[in-house]
């Protein structure tokens, strides 16, 4: 039987990534856009009901994430564009016609620990394969103030 596969993708959509041109003339955003259409691609042609992934946007102009619900103050800027489930046409499409240009100041280490908390609800401490990608030019101020905190709460969570 095959691994259960959870994979949640934190996508920087702030100013830096769609302001800046690489050598081809493309955004960091659309280079983003590009490996986790690729990485999509895969999933839906394989279509295994175990494999699952989720989209976290940083940097957005709202904010829309389960730990802001809980905590107002906190996790600003940050979208949960896409839920743990199987991979869809629409995210796809939403991810080759470029995604959503943000202009706010999200926190990229805010992201990965709202990613880290949806693996948490949705496998819980079940045998699940998880995984984190990061997609940003980390040109944006990180706050570094509970990163050891974080670091080992992803090491202990595995």
């Amino acid at each position: 039987m095959a691994n259960k596969e959870a994979t949640v993708m934190v996508l920087d959509v702030g100013r830096t990534m769609w302001h800046s041109l690489d050598v081809d003339g493309k955004t960091h955003l659309d280079n983003a856009c590009t490996a986790i259409a690729h990485i999509l691609h895969s999933k839906i042609t394989q279509g295994r009901k175990t494999d699952l992934v989720a989209i976290v946007l940083v940097g957005t102009d709202g904010t829309k994430n389960a730990l802001n619900e809980k905590i107002k103050t906190q996790y600003k800027h940050i979208t949960t564009y896409v839920d743990i489930g199987m991979a869809s046409l629409d995210t796809f499409k939403y991810v080759t016609n470029g995604c959503e240009k943000g202009s706010g100041s999200g926190d990229i280490i805010d992201g990965i620990v709202v990613a880290i908390t949806m693996l948490e609800k949705h496998c819980k401490h079940l045998k699940w394969v998880k995984s984190i990608f990061v997609f940003s030019d980390f040109s944006t101020e990180i706050d570094t103030d509970d990163d050891n905190k974080i670091i080992s709460k992803a090491v202990d969570y595995g």
